[in-house]
């Protein structure tokens, strides 16, 4: 759903990457928000508002710089044009790619106008699509995970009664019917864009994934954050999520989902959920 703006918070989130993980000197005080939620790569890389990321070190080791096309960043807006929600892959590793190889590095999050006119970035979020088949040994190579914390904007505590539903299968009632939805899974081949796309994929296993919920615990170790844009109609939950699935317990990951005001309430827009890299691929 294009916006006359689109180019303009394609060339902020764009900006944004490089200047927290393309190793470049891109100056980024003028592209995010006093409270902005940064989540990296890695198990350490959580950074909380302008003075964290200012004092922060996220930037992946690179030999060279990396940069991020203007082009290649997705937008949604919500009601209002004020506020939305970004998508990109900057690797050149194709996402979804039946191999999953390479470092695939899935990029989101979530922007505003500020007072002055100015497109702002509330939330970033920054993973690497590691392969499923390798899952048990993630959290013994990744170790301890640092905690998200607590903190809830005004307006933002109804975002927190979503978070569990969308852990289920409860998420399909609060899916937004969108072309510019998205979903981000851990394994590079978890990519859906557009809601017709991940319900073809959902839909065939509705049953197994019903029973499987029935069987599984969630906790959220480290606090959750869940904030609003200025115009409150975009909202983000970030949290890290320690579940067992059928007995099995899954490495901590983290998940940051994404919801859009509208007449029925907040609709779920974009979920990227991934497990910290270990740190040989940071």
């Amino acid at each position: 759903m294009g916006s006359d703006h689109d180019a303009d918070v394609k060339h902020v989130a764009a900006a944004l990457y490089s200047g927290l993980f393309g190793g470049g000197a891109t100056p980024i005080d003028n592209l995010i928000t006093d409270g902005v939620v940064v989540l990296g790569p890695a198990a350490a890389d959580v950074v909380i508002g302008r003075d964290g990321v200012d004092s922060a070190v996220i930037q992946r080791p690179r030999k060279d710089t990396a940069t991020l096309d203007p082009d290649k960043v997705q937008v949604g807006f919500a009601a209002g044009e004020s506020s939305g929600w970004f998508w990109a892959f900057p690797t050149t590793s194709s996402p979804g790619s039946p191999s999953g190889e390479g470092d695939v590095e899935r990029f989101s999050g979530v922007f505003g106008r500020s007072a002055d006119g100015r497109w702002l970035v509330a939330h970033a979020f920054l993973s690497l699509g590691l392969p499923n088949e390798r899952m048990p040994d993630y959290q013994q190579e990744i170790g301890s995970i640092a905690p998200v914390g607590d903190g809830v904007t005004a307006g933002a505590e109804v975002l927190l009664e979503l978070l569990r539903p969308c852990l289920g299968m409860g998420r399909l009632h609060l899916l937004a019917r969108r072309t510019d939805f998205v979903v981000i899974g851990s394994d590079p081949r978890e990519v859906f864009e557009g809601a017709t796309s991940y319900l073809n994929m959902i839909e065939p296993m509705r049953e197994q994934a019903r029973e499987l919920e029935a069987k599984s615990r969630f906790e959220q170790p480290g606090g959750i954050r869940a904030h609003l844009t200025e115009d409150g109609q975009t909202g983000f939950v970030a949290t890290n999520i320690s579940a067992t699935v059928d007995e099995f317990q899954l490495p901590t990951f983290r998940v940051s989902l994404v919801f859009s005001r509208t007449d029925d309430g907040f609709r779920l827009v974009c979920d990227h959920h991934g497990f910290p890299a270990p740190d040989s691929r940071v």
